[in-house]
């Protein structure tokens, strides 16, 4: 058990934590989708700022990693967009002010969403390669009402699924239609799948080990499998049987584990517990108790951040709240039998840090294996 701020500064690296992520985001940085605070984790912990240099150059700045990334974009449009600009002209000349953000991150890739007052019911998303700092792909959204859009990438990074923000805001039905998808370079096409409105309420997340094709939601008391191709539905698991609501679900980084957080009531309060499920039989391992971590004090950190699984999924941290501060609670995850080769690449994980792995004296094939999922 360490304090969160002993965590922040160095207790982080215990057990092979990921040294990426932002645990000291202030409370304007995480106003986001709507200004709501109980946003789903998409940047796997990680904190951007972007924003333009000149009219068609982009600067990226990570927080932990103390980078800045600048990326030309491509200046292309699709009919539509050149129609509705050709039409609502503006009388004066005048810049036009445009919003980015960083909407999702995934294995290098960051995704960015781009509102702009010129055109209204467009959004540009473009998919920027922070190791090669170009630009691998892009595409638009039409919609009648301007918003922002959670996005899942999924582990491959070959499909990407997305949907409006209207969980916590009542909206009506937002009709949004892709209109152009180009890639660049080498990389494949993506297959962009929209979430249907009956998954509105539901906590989403990829598993490594279920694939691209599949997603699972959780709601209510109830985690299932869709197929994001036609969302239908593969499998469903019951996980409660009394009156509880699943508010977040995150898997491990290689899909052997799932963390699920939910609320109960009980004595007239709402409690949060915190309960880890194995992969694929949904079987329950064994359950956190983060009463007092209430809403918006300590939730603010432990929606975005917390429950975090180790690289080498050996460990979890949960933050919990007591009377004299917050506490990161480590608990240690049950060893799964599995091959030699995951064995040994827990173990190095445990001791090595992803970013050192290419320092150690292997092959560039066995490199590449150690941070296959270290995202």
């Amino acid at each position: 058990m360490f304090s969160f701020g002993s965590w922040c500064r160095q207790q982080r690296f215990v057990c092979g934590f990921s040294d990426k992520a932002d645990y000291t985001s202030n409370r304007q940085s995480l106003l986001q989708m709507n200004s709501s605070f109980n946003k789903p984790d998409t940047t796997e912990g990680r904190f951007f700022r972007c924003g333009f240099k000149t009219r068609s150059e982009l600067m990226l700045y990570e927080k932990e990693s103390q980078r800045c990334v600048s990326v030309k974009l491509p200046r292309e449009t699709c009919p539509e967009m050149t129609a509705y600009l050709r039409n609502h002209r503006p009388r004066r000349r005048r810049r036009s002010i445009r919003s980015t953000r960083v909407v999702a991150y995934h294995d290098g890739s960051a995704l960015i969403q781009i509102n702009s007052d010129r055109h209204p019911p467009f959004t540009k998303f473009f998919i920027i390669n922070l190791e090669q700092r170009a630009c691998c792909g892009q595409f638009i959204l039409y919609s009648s009402l301007r918003r922002w859009f959670e996005v899942y990438i999924s582990p491959s990074s070959t499909h990407i699924v997305l949907r409006p923000d209207v969980r916590y805001h009542f909206q009506a039905n937002i009709n949004y239609h892709i209109q152009f998808n180009k890639c660049y370079s080498d990389r494949q096409p993506l297959v962009i799948s929209k979430v249907q409105v009956f998954l509105a309420h539901h906590s989403l997340t990829y598993n490594t080990k279920l694939g691209d094709e599949h997603i699972i939601a959780a709601g209510d008391r109830a985690v299932k499998i869709y197929r994001t191709e036609d969302w239908s539905m593969t499998a469903q698991h019951s996980i409660f049987s009394f009156n509880a609501s699943i508010q977040q679900i995150r898997s491990s980084p290689t899909g052997d584990y799932l963390a699920a957080r939910y609320n109960y009531l009980a004595d007239g309060c709402n409690y949060n517990c915190i309960v880890i499920l194995s992969y694929p039989d949904f079987q329950k391992i064994f359950q956190v108790d983060i009463r007092g971590a209430y809403w918006p004090m300590s939730e603010l950190v432990n929606l975005n951040i917390f429950p975090r699984f180790s690289l080498g999924e050996s460990c979890l941290a949960v933050i919990k709240q007591h009377n004299f501060g917050r506490k990161i609670v480590i608990y240690k995850l049950p060893v799964k039998v599995c091959s030699l080769q995951d064995m040994c690449r827990c173990a190095i994980l445990h001791l090595v840090s992803p970013i050192e792995t290419s320092k150690l004296p292997i092959p560039v094939s066995l490199q590449r294996y150690l941070v296959m999922h270290c995202t």
